[in-house]
């Protein structure tokens, strides 16, 4: 079962270009259909633009750039640099590192699904890193491997600036040899990575410091179905993951 799960995961991952390259096109045509009833608002009479103003730690709006720096668990450090495509969809350039101190990089994709006013929007965020190093997982000679973690959220705007968020997710993590392929001997060298699938529950916060600066806290708890994940079969350690840190917004 587990060998099964893994495989569909992987799948995904190598079938990654061309599922992000179709949802990118998607979000644009979607956009442009969307358009100026999006922009404008007109039923409660607000802009998504506003988004910088309101501190939003998250999507930057079209043409504009948001950096963040955060550190937590399973990892010590990770910045990113997120550009928006259009006011709903936003990529991101990451890099950071584990707990162990191995470095991983990759990209951060963010779309908002639907928000009917500005108190409210649902959205969706998925980064796919790449960690080019894996002998801190006492595995010597294991390949690198990937990591993601899609995840929906619904998130609330109140009146002070503060976003509270809630949602699920599924974390995904494999060795190289098994998404690209490889032989038998390679793959058991894998199994120090405990590769495998997780699903996660995330509440989150975040509170604008000043028109630009705002602060963020997300802890999630990673399980195994309904079951708290087991330290020993899962990546980071204790099956939680915790993000603290600051964004600002250009």
């Amino acid at each position: 079962m587990k060998n099964a799960l893994v495989t569909v995961c992987l799948l995904a991952l190598s079938a990654a270009p061309l599922s992000l390259g179709q949802f990118v096109a998607e979000a644009l045509t979607d956009e442009r259909n969307a358009g100026q009833d999006f922009m404008a608002g007109e039923s409660d009479g607000w802009s998504d633009t506003d988004n910088l103003v309101q501190g939003d730690y998250l999507c930057p709006p079209k043409g504009k750039i948001i950096a963040t720096t955060v550190t937590g668990i399973p990892f010590v450090g990770l910045g990113e640099v997120a550009y928006g495509i259009t006011n709903r969809l936003s990529v991101g350039v990451l890099a950071g590192e584990l707990g162990n101190f191995t470095p991983g990089y990759g990209l951060r994709f963010r779309y908002v699904l639907a928000q009917p006013s500005r108190d409210f929007r649902v959205y969706f965020k998925v980064p796919v890193i790449y960690y080019p190093k894996a002998r801190t997982f006492g595995c010597p000679d294991c390949d690198p491997w990937f990591l993601t973690w899609p995840t929906v959220n619904a998130e609330w705007h109140l009146a002070n600036g503060t976003r509270v968020w809630t949602g699920v997710g599924v974390v995904a993590a494999a060795c190289a040899t098994t998404v690209l392929g490889g032989d038998e001997e390679e793959e058991e060298m894998a199994e120090g990575l405990h590769e495998g699938v997780w699903n996660t529950i995330q509440l989150g916060i975040s509170r604008p410091l000043t028109r630009r600066i705002s602060f963020q806290f997300e802890a999630a708890v990673v399980l195994k179905g309904l079951k708290l994940a087991a330290s020993h079969n899962w990546l980071g350690g204790p099956p939680v993951i915790l993000t603290t840190g600051f964004s600002y917004a250009f």
